[in-house]
């Protein structure tokens, strides 16, 4: 009798039960996951951030009190982020070949020597040159420290392909074996010097800047090339907030899956 009851009771709980799910709302909308963001719209006029980005980046890596456990934002039902303008699934979502890993992002052709100074960055932790290749292409130039041959050129150029395959937007970065011949001097290109004044650069002030670069025994010497991207630079990212400027930017930047 015992076992009647006991048989009798778990079919009432589980038609209970059954009738139950069968009547909550469906977890899962039938797009889910969103795999793609929709195109975003338009900005009318964005205005130009002036963030030192390494201060920003320290004043918001120090340590504080741990908040309440918050989920990150900007993702799917599924917690993964979608393809956007800021972020697309590469090698996570599409295993990408060993020479896609290795081109990284726009399989354009490569810088083209001679390289045409038009700018130079002499002051502060790393200089750097600006240049133009015979096509015509913007390429900011810089090179490993004194003492430390392809230490920086290598990580600069490995990262941002490695960033690249996760799925975040990078410059072109190519590895560039140069000499001093390899090097042209625009007419307007200047200099600063003392009291951060400037003057036009001379051929003398090419030579010496070069000079400090670490060099093979040949008399070459390796740089980084960037490919300048296209557009007005506005200024880097906040890591907290959003941009008042920008309607598509509805997220705070502390949430953000993809920036966590």
């Amino acid at each position: 009798m015992a076992q009647i009851r006991q048989i009798v009771l778990t079919l009432v709980v589980t038609a209970v039960l059954s009738e139950y799910a069968g009547g909550q709302v469906p977890r899962f909308f039938p797009d889910d996951p969103l795999r793609a963001m929709p195109a975003p719209m338009p900005v009318k006029a964005a205005v130009r951030e002036n963030i030192n980005d390494i201060l920003d980046f320290l004043a918001h890596s120090k340590r504080s009190s741990p908040g309440p456990v918050k989920p990150a934002a900007a993702t799917n039902t599924l917690g993964e982020v979608p393809d956007s303008e800021w972020f697309t699934n590469r090698h996570g979502q599409h295993r990408m070949s060993r020479e896609e890993l290795q081109q990284g992002p726009r399989p354009r052709e490569g810088p083209l020597l001679p390289f045409t100074v038009i700018a130079v960055k002499n002051v502060g932790i790393m200089p750097g040159f600006t240049v133009k290749d015979p096509k015509g292409q913007r390429y900011f130039v810089k090179w490993d420290p004194p003492g430390y041959c392809e230490l920086a050129t290598g990580a600069e150029t490995i990262v941002s392909r490695l960033l690249y395959a996760i799925g975040y937007n990078t410059p072109k970065n190519e590895i560039v074996q140069l000499k001093v011949t390899d090097l042209r001097l625009a007419a307007n290109t200047r200099i600063v010097v003392h009291d951060n004044k400037s003057r036009p650069m001379t051929w003398r002030d090419l030579e010496y800047i070069v000079k400090e670069i670490p060099h093979y025994k040949d008399g070459s010497f390796r740089v980084v090339a960037s490919l300048a991207i296209e557009g007005e630079i506005i200024g880097p990212f906040r890591y907290e907030g959003i941009r008042a400027d920008d309607p598509n930017d509805v997220v705070p930047h502390e949430d953000r899956r993809d920036l966590r």
